[in-house]
Protein backbone atom coordinates (compact mmCIF):
# COMPACT_ATOMS: atom_id res chain seq x y z
CA UNK A 1 0.00 0.00 0.00
CA UNK A 2 1.29 3.44 -0.93
CA UNK A 3 2.06 5.73 1.98
CA UNK A 4 -0.37 8.68 1.97
CA UNK A 5 2.42 11.07 2.97
CA UNK A 6 4.35 10.22 -0.21
CA UNK A 7 1.46 10.97 -2.52
CA UNK A 8 1.39 14.23 -4.41
CA UNK A 9 -1.47 16.32 -5.72
CA UNK A 10 -1.93 19.10 -8.22
CA UNK A 11 -3.23 22.49 -7.15
CA UNK A 12 -6.41 23.24 -9.05
CA UNK A 13 -5.48 26.93 -9.13
CA UNK A 14 -1.93 26.81 -10.51
CA UNK A 15 -1.11 23.14 -11.10
CA UNK A 16 1.84 23.07 -8.69
CA UNK A 17 2.64 19.72 -7.07
CA UNK A 18 1.92 19.56 -3.35
CA UNK A 19 1.84 16.83 -0.72
CA UNK A 20 -1.32 14.97 0.26
CA UNK A 21 -1.57 16.65 3.66
CA UNK A 22 -1.04 20.28 2.61
CA UNK A 23 -4.11 22.51 2.84
CA UNK A 24 -2.45 25.54 1.22
CA UNK A 25 -0.55 25.70 -2.05
CA UNK A 26 3.06 26.79 -1.49
CA UNK A 27 3.20 28.31 -4.95
CA UNK A 28 0.02 30.42 -5.22
CA UNK A 29 -0.89 30.43 -1.50
CA UNK A 30 -4.52 29.61 -2.22
CA UNK A 31 -6.17 27.78 0.66
CA UNK A 32 -7.79 24.44 -0.12
CA UNK A 33 -10.73 23.78 2.16
CA UNK A 34 -11.55 20.46 0.58
CA UNK A 35 -8.71 18.03 0.05
CA UNK A 36 -10.59 16.64 -2.95
CA UNK A 37 -9.67 19.83 -4.74
CA UNK A 38 -6.28 18.18 -5.12
CA UNK A 39 -6.01 14.87 -6.96
CA UNK A 40 -3.49 12.21 -6.07
CA UNK A 41 -1.35 10.99 -8.93
CA UNK A 42 -2.80 7.56 -8.16
CA UNK A 43 -6.35 8.83 -8.53
CA UNK A 44 -8.25 7.53 -11.55
CA UNK A 45 -9.15 11.01 -12.75
CA UNK A 46 -5.63 12.36 -12.38
CA UNK A 47 -4.59 12.24 -16.05
CA UNK A 48 -7.88 13.69 -17.22
CA UNK A 49 -7.68 16.64 -14.84
CA UNK A 50 -4.03 17.38 -15.64
CA UNK A 51 -4.72 17.33 -19.37
CA UNK A 52 -7.64 19.69 -18.81
CA UNK A 53 -5.46 22.03 -16.76
CA UNK A 54 -2.76 22.01 -19.41
CA UNK A 55 -5.31 22.76 -22.10
CA UNK A 56 -6.84 25.65 -20.17
CA UNK A 57 -3.41 26.95 -19.10
CA UNK A 58 -4.75 27.18 -15.58
CA UNK A 59 -7.14 29.98 -16.48
CA UNK A 60 -8.98 29.45 -13.18
CA UNK A 61 -5.89 30.63 -11.30
CA UNK A 62 -5.97 34.28 -10.37
CA UNK A 63 -2.51 35.70 -9.83
CA UNK A 64 -2.00 36.85 -6.27
CA UNK A 65 0.32 39.73 -5.42
CA UNK A 66 1.97 40.60 -2.14
CA UNK A 67 0.42 43.28 0.08
CA UNK A 68 3.76 45.04 -0.17
CA UNK A 69 2.95 48.60 -1.30
CA UNK A 70 5.75 50.31 -3.27
CA UNK A 71 6.55 53.67 -1.68
CA UNK A 72 6.82 55.49 -5.04
CA UNK A 73 3.35 54.33 -6.03
CA UNK A 74 1.94 55.26 -2.62
CA UNK A 75 3.57 58.71 -2.67
CA UNK A 76 2.21 59.57 -6.14
CA UNK A 77 -1.28 58.47 -5.16
CA UNK A 78 -1.15 60.81 -2.15
CA UNK A 79 0.06 63.74 -4.28
CA UNK A 80 -2.38 63.28 -7.18
CA UNK A 81 -5.37 62.80 -4.86
CA UNK A 82 -4.35 65.75 -2.66
CA UNK A 83 -4.03 63.48 0.35
CA UNK A 84 -7.46 61.84 0.00
CA UNK A 85 -5.89 58.46 -0.75
CA UNK A 86 -4.62 58.29 2.85
CA UNK A 87 -8.21 57.60 3.96
CA UNK A 88 -8.39 54.46 1.81
CA UNK A 89 -4.85 53.56 2.89
CA UNK A 90 -5.94 53.69 6.54
CA UNK A 91 -8.98 51.50 5.85
CA UNK A 92 -7.10 48.95 3.76
CA UNK A 93 -4.24 48.53 6.22
CA UNK A 94 -6.62 48.38 9.18
CA UNK A 95 -8.45 45.53 7.49
CA UNK A 96 -5.21 43.66 6.74
CA UNK A 97 -3.77 44.17 10.23
CA UNK A 98 -7.02 43.05 11.90
CA UNK A 99 -6.87 39.88 9.84
CA UNK A 100 -3.22 39.18 10.68
CA UNK A 101 -3.71 39.82 14.41
CA UNK A 102 -7.15 38.15 14.44
CA UNK A 103 -8.72 41.28 15.90
CA UNK A 104 -12.51 41.33 15.94
CA UNK A 105 -12.98 44.97 14.99
CA UNK A 106 -14.65 46.87 12.15
CA UNK A 107 -12.25 48.80 9.86
CA UNK A 108 -15.16 50.77 8.35
CA UNK A 109 -16.18 52.17 11.72
CA UNK A 110 -12.61 53.12 12.57
CA UNK A 111 -12.25 54.90 9.23
CA UNK A 112 -15.45 56.89 9.83
CA UNK A 113 -14.27 57.85 13.34
CA UNK A 114 -11.10 59.20 11.76
CA UNK A 115 -13.16 62.20 10.58
CA UNK A 116 -14.24 63.21 14.08
CA UNK A 117 -11.95 65.78 15.76
CA UNK A 118 -10.08 64.59 18.88
CA UNK A 119 -11.53 61.09 18.54
CA UNK A 120 -9.44 60.71 15.38
CA UNK A 121 -6.27 61.12 17.46
CA UNK A 122 -7.20 58.14 19.62
CA UNK A 123 -8.27 56.09 16.58
CA UNK A 124 -5.00 56.74 14.78
CA UNK A 125 -3.09 55.87 17.95
CA UNK A 126 -4.87 52.49 18.03
CA UNK A 127 -3.99 52.01 14.38
CA UNK A 128 -0.30 52.62 15.09
CA UNK A 129 -0.42 50.36 18.14
CA UNK A 130 -1.89 47.49 16.13
CA UNK A 131 0.86 47.78 13.53
CA UNK A 132 3.48 47.89 16.29
CA UNK A 133 2.07 44.68 17.77
CA UNK A 134 2.17 43.03 14.37
CA UNK A 135 5.83 43.94 13.90
CA UNK A 136 6.69 42.96 17.47
CA UNK A 137 5.13 39.51 17.08
CA UNK A 138 7.44 38.83 14.15
CA UNK A 139 10.56 40.41 15.70
CA UNK A 140 10.74 43.12 13.05
CA UNK A 141 12.08 46.65 13.41
CA UNK A 142 9.49 48.92 14.96
CA UNK A 143 8.74 52.66 15.00
CA UNK A 144 7.75 55.33 17.51
CA UNK A 145 3.99 55.64 17.66
CA UNK A 146 4.15 58.93 19.57
CA UNK A 147 6.33 60.72 17.01
CA UNK A 148 4.33 59.34 14.10
CA UNK A 149 1.15 60.44 15.83
CA UNK A 150 2.50 63.97 16.27
CA UNK A 151 3.77 64.15 12.70
CA UNK A 152 0.49 62.83 11.26
CA UNK A 153 -1.53 65.64 12.87
CA UNK A 154 0.99 68.38 12.15
CA UNK A 155 2.24 69.98 8.91
CA UNK A 156 1.36 68.28 5.58
CA UNK A 157 4.99 67.44 4.78
CA UNK A 158 5.47 65.72 8.15
CA UNK A 159 2.12 64.04 7.69
CA UNK A 160 3.25 62.47 4.42
CA UNK A 161 6.57 61.46 5.97
CA UNK A 162 4.68 59.70 8.77
CA UNK A 163 2.44 57.58 6.51
CA UNK A 164 5.37 56.69 4.24
CA UNK A 165 7.40 55.65 7.27
CA UNK A 166 4.60 53.43 8.55
CA UNK A 167 4.13 51.87 5.12
CA UNK A 168 7.85 51.10 4.91
CA UNK A 169 7.60 49.11 8.14
CA UNK A 170 4.52 47.30 6.87
CA UNK A 171 6.38 46.50 3.66
CA UNK A 172 9.10 44.81 5.70
CA UNK A 173 6.43 42.71 7.34
CA UNK A 174 4.92 41.62 4.01
CA UNK A 175 8.37 40.95 2.59
CA UNK A 176 8.99 38.66 5.57
CA UNK A 177 5.51 37.11 5.59
CA UNK A 178 5.07 36.43 1.87
CA UNK A 179 8.55 36.29 0.32
CA UNK A 180 7.39 34.23 -2.67
CA UNK A 181 4.63 36.56 -3.80
CA UNK A 182 5.31 39.05 -6.56
CA UNK A 183 5.23 42.78 -5.77
CA UNK A 184 2.84 44.83 -7.90
CA UNK A 185 4.79 47.93 -8.92
CA UNK A 186 2.44 49.08 -11.67
CA UNK A 187 -0.56 51.27 -10.94
CA UNK A 188 -3.92 49.51 -11.03
CA UNK A 189 -6.51 50.74 -13.52
CA UNK A 190 -8.72 52.17 -10.78
CA UNK A 191 -5.73 54.03 -9.31
CA UNK A 192 -4.98 55.63 -12.69
CA UNK A 193 -8.60 56.71 -13.03
CA UNK A 194 -8.64 58.23 -9.53
CA UNK A 195 -5.33 60.05 -10.15
CA UNK A 196 -6.88 61.70 -13.22
CA UNK A 197 -10.43 62.32 -12.00
CA UNK A 198 -9.72 63.91 -8.60
CA UNK A 199 -7.42 66.67 -9.97
CA UNK A 200 -9.92 67.34 -12.79
CA UNK A 201 -12.84 67.58 -10.35
CA UNK A 202 -10.96 69.91 -8.01
CA UNK A 203 -9.76 72.03 -10.91
CA UNK A 204 -13.32 72.22 -12.22
CA UNK A 205 -14.61 73.33 -8.82
CA UNK A 206 -11.94 76.04 -8.59
CA UNK A 207 -12.76 77.36 -12.08
CA UNK A 208 -16.50 77.25 -11.33
CA UNK A 209 -15.98 79.19 -8.11
CA UNK A 210 -13.80 81.75 -9.85
CA UNK A 211 -16.38 82.27 -12.62
CA UNK A 212 -19.18 82.56 -10.05
CA UNK A 213 -17.30 85.28 -8.15
CA UNK A 214 -16.49 87.03 -11.45
CA UNK A 215 -20.17 87.06 -12.48
CA UNK A 216 -21.21 88.52 -9.11
CA UNK A 217 -18.59 91.27 -9.31
CA UNK A 218 -19.62 92.19 -12.83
Amino acid sequence: MTNMNNETRKCQFCGEKISQEELECKNCFNKIENKNQFLSKNHGSYNYVIEELEEEKYTSYKKRFSNFFPIRRFFLLIIFTFGLYKIFWFYKNSKLVFKELKINSNPQIRTILLFIPFINIFIYYLYLKDIQNLLKENNLENFSNIWNLIFYFSFPILNIWSVLNIQEHLNEYWRYKTPNLEIEFKFKTIEKIVMILIPLILFGLIISGFLYILIILL
